[in-house]
């Protein structure tokens, strides 16, 4: 009989657990890339293929696509928002996150001048990252910006040019190089404004941060990246002993760190992610600070976040505050009272979630004596709830308690 109350309990908490209607993963690309990084990436991260996309007959203009320059169709993933959901289990929440792909115009590189004669100006205006952004800031979209839980940028990480290239045709591909660069960070920039317009939007919700991420798509060729130092522009970038030049001359992560940074963009991540080595990415590997690396750095940021939907929580508050409003005194300090309770039970499950904290390094034992600090904090806070009602009128003692009440709950 106690195994099947048991059961049911686990079972009631799973449920109250599930997000039914989670927000969106917002994954976006440049056009020239799509083909090169959703397919492999959407298939590792959530473990089901990817089916060949839509043709479009109209290709965003003076875009290399991978049939070649010129080509009058393309596959595109834009719109795509088909593919199976991510499904994410963790001990606080489950949910199944549906997933958004766009793609972000950007104008080929260097393209040949008979086909850059094909395409006019102001076709060229109508189809870069600016014009994406914008429509995505438009008031038209905002429903579709209180969607979005987090945003991933895949860039297909740009090769360097190898030393044995010609001096002369060295010189045309880094060009190439740095043109294709800039193109990229203008597609980074349009995306972090959109991001930045998300968060203030959702203001002090509670739910106001929306995880991003620049995902490098490709191979660290550390072999070669030593030789490219000295080619390199802007070589005084290097952090100085292993890994510092030799990372940024790949263009690689550090590098991109340094690059976002200088253009103020403080708050997307960057990942370095290699589809050849994905069936290896179980290994779980570690940078020179105890960090996570590819996909389970990337998983890892998706399942920290919150993902319930902004309206549903505003839902349950209101509802919250309509419920506590209409309760007498008696019931009213019945709720404080249950709410003191699991305040107690929590701490209790802090001071004894690590055995009986003999053992435990300082460090550790720091951590979970500021989480029980904190936990003290807001009993004071209820008990002060309780102290200042006492001296209002029957109406005002009722809606002060019911706020503060509201506010602890979402601290906790």
């Amino acid at each position: 009989m106690s195994l099947t109350a048991s059961g049911a309990t686990a079972q009631t908490q799973k449920n109250a657990n599930r997000i039914s209607n989670p927000q969106r993963l917002l994954v976006l690309t440049p056009h020239a890339h799509s083909q090169t990084t959703i397919p492999p990436f959407l298939h590792s991260l959530t473990g089901n293929p990817v089916p060949p996309p839509g043709v479009q007959n109209d290709p965003p203009p003076n875009e290399e696509t991978s049939e070649g320059p010129g080509h009058q169709s393309t596959a595109t993933f834009a719109g795509y928002s088909t593919h199976p959901p991510l499904p994410l289990n963790t001990k606080y929440y489950s949910a199944d996150i549906p997933i958004w792909v766009d793609e972000i115009p950007i104008p080929a590189v260097s393209s040949p001048a008979s086909l850059q004669s094909q395409t006019s100006q102001a076709e060229q205006e109508n189809n870069t990252p600016s014009t994406w952004s914008a429509t995505f800031l438009a008031p038209p979209a905002a429903e579709v910006r209180a969607a979005i839980g987090a945003i991933l940028i895949l860039l297909q990480k740009p090769v360097s040019v190898s030393s044995a290239v010609p001096s002369g045709e060295a010189t045309v591909e880094r060009e190439r190089v740095r043109e294709g660069i800039a193109a990229l960070k203008t597609v980074v920039k349009a995306v972090a404004d959109v991001k930045r317009k998300i968060e203030e939007e959702r203001g002090d919700s509670g739910i106001g941060d929306v995880p991003g991420l620049v995902i490098l798509v490709g191979s660290e060729d550390k072999k070669g990246s030593k030789r490219l130092g000295e080619n390199f522009e802007d070589a005084s970038l290097g952090g100085g002993e292993d890994g510092g030049l030799r990372e940024m001359a790949e263009y690689g992560v550090r590098w991109w760190d340094e690059e976002l940074t200088g253009m103020g963009i403080y708050d997307f991540e960057v990942v370095g992610w290699d589809p050849a080595g994905a069936e290896t990415e179980g290994e779980k590997r570690r940078n020179e600070f105890g960090e996570l690396e590819g996909m389970p750095r990337i998983r890892e940021v998706l399942e920290t976040n919150e993902w319930a939907m902004a309206s549903s929580i505003g839902d349950d508050l209101d509802s919250a505050s309509g419920f506590l409003e209409d309760l007498d005194d008696d019931r009213l300090d019945l709720e404080i009272g249950e709410l003191e309770r699991e305040m107690v039970g929590l701490r209790m499950a802090i001071e004894n979630g690590g055995g009986d904290g003999a053992d435990l390094e300082g460090e550790d034992f720091d951590e979970d004596d500021l989480k029980v600090e904190q936990m003290e904090g807001l009993m004071l806070r209820v008990q002060a709830i309780k102290d200042m009602g006492a001296d209002l009128p029957d109406s005002e003692r009722r809606t002060f308690a019911a706020k503060a009440i509201r506010d602890i709950m979402k601290d906790l």
